[in-house]
């Protein structure tokens, strides 16, 4: 049967469980601003009901209720929605490095400018076309010598940019593998805490989240699948390799690659196999280092190839002041190797002239200026200037398609973190209301508290007391 002191002790119990909602609440105001943590609230059911001990069917039919019991603290999160927003968080961290690399090109080029390639062609088919009015000028050949020196420069500074480039992003991946093995490493640590706690009957939602944070962290970089075991520990892998398991980390390994400029290869540890990188940053700087910038490279390398074959076809078929014949104008063969020939350091040797002893023939002048409306390049279908401006307008429009691409990824990542706020993030409000509510619950309590106090005092103080 119910009795006093078990009365008290049922007051008791609310004011613990109301004073640990007030805890939890505390909490969550504490962390409304801390990253990735996720709300967190009380789950209180009604105590075991007991039934009346009696020989003899009792005055009062039913179970009499025992108070309340906390049965733990919730955590506020949703798996599948937070699945979604790392899949959106890695493709948005893929598509802005590849559009940053693009721009990083876009910029490099220069273009339009005055120190542009364009305005570079421009100014060293002018300089041919002025020697067709004066053969004979050493200044006019100057100008000549000077517009192929600043042309082959550009073109030397731009090839040079986009290796830079391409280093630069190298770099970037060889410091994301460290990231990436001692970000491993601690989800290995936080799995082996979570496991320890799960097993002594704890809730270690703090360690949950920080572990949430980390793998946030390493889907960004990677696109690795996370999968969660039944002892509370989760399961990470990189292109089906895994990462992490249980309390084991997998480690990742950047070495140069002869193969490839001595650039590094992101490959495993343990078995030496090539990382593949389905999504994330890390794809995203591999493909610009080893995609993307290398098309460019090329690009740009078809068009000096070209323009030095054609400016030195023409230019060997001429003579120059000192009947001087067969020479090149330029010498290399790619974006980064064009310079001047040597030879050009005497100017008599510009070849101006289609015959020799013609000081004043200007005629193999005018072929190498013509040469800006010869149909070349693509198969006989551009002509230099149209080939760089086509090249140029390609990498405008990829920056252009990058720049949507990572608006339309922002756009989802913001809905889907708009969506998980709701359920993991903390409401000031709402957390305001509730500490009232437990804050009001608890008074209650200490009201009932007092008053089943006060029947004791009456029950061993007053009683008793006849004949006195």
């Amino acid at each position: 049967m119910s009795t006093l002191f078990s009365g008290i002790e049922l007051s008791l119990r609310a004011l613990l469980a109301q004073q640990y909602a007030i805890d939890v609440t505390n909490h969550n105001v504490a962390n409304a601003s801390t990253p990735g943590y996720s709300r967190q609230g009380v789950i209180m059911v009604p105590a075991m009901p007991w039934p009346p001990i009696s020989m003899h069917p009792p005055g009062v039919r039913g179970q009499f209720g025992s108070g309340v019991l906390i049965l733990g603290v919730r955590r506020f999160t949703d798996a599948f929605l937070l699945g979604r927003l790392r899949a959106a968080q890695s493709l948005l961290s893929q598509s802005t490095v590849e559009r940053d690399a693009l721009r990083e090109i876009q910029g490099a080029l220069n273009e339009p400018g005055e120190n542009g390639i364009a305005a570079a062609l421009d100014a060293f088919w002018d300089a041919w076309q002025g020697l067709t009015t004066d053969p004979a000028s050493l200044a006019l050949r100057s100008t000549v010598r000077e517009a192929g020196e600043r042309l082959a420069s550009l073109f030397n500074t731009r090839a040079g940019q986009l290796t830079q480039l391409r280093r630069d992003l190298d770099g970037q991946i060889s410091a994301n593998v460290e990231r990436i093995n001692a970000l491993a490493s601690q989800v290995a640590d936080l799995n082996r805490q979570i496991v320890a706690q799960l097993g002594l009957g704890n809730q270690p939602n703090d360690l949950m989240d920080q572990r949430d944070q980390v793998i946030n962290e390493i889907a960004e970089l990677t696109g690795a699948f996370v999968a969660v075991q039944s002892d509370g520990s989760v399961t990470l892998s990189i292109g089906g390799h895994t990462l992490v398991a249980g309390y084991t980390a997998f480690t990742l390994q950047a070495q140069p690659d002869p193969a490839n400029s001595n650039l590094v290869s992101v490959t495993w540890t343990d078995n030496g196999s090539a990382v593949s990188f389905r999504e994330g940053e890390m794809r995203g700087l591999l493909e610009s280092r080893d995609t993307t910038i290398p098309a460019q490279l090329a690009e740009l390398d078809t068009l000096a190839a070209e323009l030095i074959a054609r400016v030195n076809a023409q230019h060997r078929l001429g003579y120059g002041l000192n009947n001087a014949t067969g020479l090149d104008f330029f010498s290399g063969t790619s974006a980064a190797t064009m310079s001047l020939s040597a030879a050009l350091s005497d100017l008599s040797n510009i070849a101006a002239a289609s015959a020799p002893d013609s000081p004043g023939d200007g005629s193999n002048a005018l072929a190498l200026a013509q040469l800006r409306t010869a149909q070349v390049m693509n198969g006989g279908t551009a002509t230099f200037n149209e080939f760089y401006g086509a090249f140029v307008a390609t990498i405008g429009n990829l920056v252009d398609d990058a720049d949507a691409q990572v608006n339309d990824y922002q756009l989802l990542t913001d809905y889907l973190t708009g969506q998980q706020q709701s359920v993991s993030g903390v409401s000031l409000d709402e957390e305001a209301a509730n500490l009232v509510k437990y804050q009001r619950a608890y008074e209650a309590a200490a009201r009932v508290l007092t008053a089943l106090d006060e029947m004791a005092d009456t029950i061993i103080n007053r009683m008793g007391l006849v004949g006195r």
